[in-house]
Formats: structure tokens, C-alpha cells, sequence
């Protein structure tokens, strides 16, 4: 019976699997929420057979006094790749940064994209670009981006920002407010990579978090 059980879960969690990474297609839209869900706790990043990447991430924290002055903007998908590499192979807390941000970022391309591909289906009376749907869905996710548990995640990470920049820029101490960008820096073609310089856009910016009041409401 056991045995039996073990199959059973075995053969469900590769058919889950399968379905969570093949195209898109109507069972896959149709039950959208299910497959978030199951891509937060079993995400699969897929790549062996597939092409190379076209772009990478980028994630800034810009940070603000209580008056909404900038005081300093940095990037940290970058950097922490560095540090990864520096410290191999002892960079298990590196590691583990770079699957919980990259997870969340992952997350928030799924939201806009499950949004985009409902768009597709309930503006076919108003022909859009994939563009334009794109943006719309963008900006739908904004007006609701501090509900949602992938963006608190990027929020949460900005204390592990101030503590490593604070030394350094002795102003972050007055910092009120925060702005999360996540931006699309385009790959080279490789025997273009030293004469090409990539070209970056923003995926996503958030609007003002209150530092404060985020810790205080979690």
C-alpha cells in the first residue's frame, strides 16, 4: 500500500513538473493560480536543452530621507554574482541570497505574464501588442505590488542592504523610504560582448515603501 502511495505522489509531482514548465497552452491558463502556487514552493528553472539566456536581471535599492531626497541607489544581483564566485566554494549564505531574490524576481515575470495571457483573451475586441498587453499587466501589478509575498520578500532583503552600505554611506542612517526597480540588461552576442555596450530597461519600479511602516505591518 506504501509502494503504492509513493508511486502515486512520485508520478503526480513529475506530471505537476511538467505542466509547470512546458508552454503555455488552455489547461495551463485555466488553472494559472495553481501553477503560481506550486512554482513558489517546487520553482523549476529548467535550461539544459534550453537556448542561452538573451538578457539578465538587475535589482536596485534606492533609498530616501523622510523628506523623499535620494541618498544613494545600489545594485545587488551583481554583485552578489561576484561574491559568489569569489568565495567558492565556501558560498552557501550566497547561495542562498541569490535563490530566494532570484525566486522572487522569477515570481513577478510569472504574475505579469498569467496577467498578460488573460489580457490576450479578454481584449480580442481591442487588438494590442504584446507590448502594450505587457505594460498594462505591468501596471496592473503595481497598484497591488506591497500585497504581494514575492515583492515584501525584496522589501524585507533592503535591511541586509542597509547593513552592508551603511559603513560606507553614513546618510543611509536617515534612511525613510525605498524604491525597488527591477531592470532587463540585454546579453551580447559573444563575439560582440567587448564592443557592444548592453542595453538596460526597467521591467519594474515600485512606487515609495516607508521603511517604518513595513516593519511595522510586515
Amino acid at each position: 500500500m506504501l509502494k503504492k502511495v509513493i508511486i502515486i505522489l512520485f508520478a503526480s509531482y513529475w506530471l505537476l513538473t511538467l505542466m509547470y514548465n512546458i508552454p503555455n497552452n488552455p489547461i495551463k491558463i485555466e488553472y494559472g493560480k495553481f501553477f503560481y502556487k506550486f512554482g513558489i514552493f517546487f520553482n523549476q528553472r529548467w535550461s539544459f536543452f534550453a537556448p542561452p539566456p538573451k538578457m539578465n536581471n538587475r535589482l536596485y535599492y534606492s533609498f530616501y530621507d523622510d523628506q523623499k531626497k535620494e541618498i544613494g541607489t545600489f545594485e545587488v544581483l551583481e554583485a552578489l554574482s561576484t561574491s559568489k564566485k569569489a568565495k567558492l566554494p565556501f558560498n552557501t549564505e550566497e547561495e542562498a541570497l541569490d535563490y530566494i531574490l532570484n525566486g522572487a524576481i522569477n515570481q513577478l515575470y510569472q504574475l505579469v505574464i498569467r496577467q498578460r495571457e488573460q489580457l490576450e483573451v479578454s481584449e480580442t475586441d481591442h487588438i494590442k501588442t504584446i507590448e502594450e498587453l505587457e505594460k498594462v499587466a505591468r501596471d496592473s501589478l503595481l497598484t497591488n505590488i506591497h500585497n504581494i509575498k514575492e515583492f515584501k520578500t525584496l522589501v524585507n532583503f533592503s535591511d541586509y542592504v542597509l547593513k552592508n552600505k551603511i559603513g560606507s554611506v553614513n546618510s543611509l542612517k536617515t534612511a525613510s523610504f525605498l524604491k525597488i526597480s527591477i531592470s532587463e540588461v540585454d546579453i551580447p552576442k559573444f563575439y560582440l560582448r567587448k564592443s557592444v555596450n548592453s542595453a538596460e530597461k526597467i521591467f519594474l519600479e515600485s512606487d515609495f515603501v516607508d521603511i517604518n511602516k513595513f516593519k511595522k505591518n510586515g
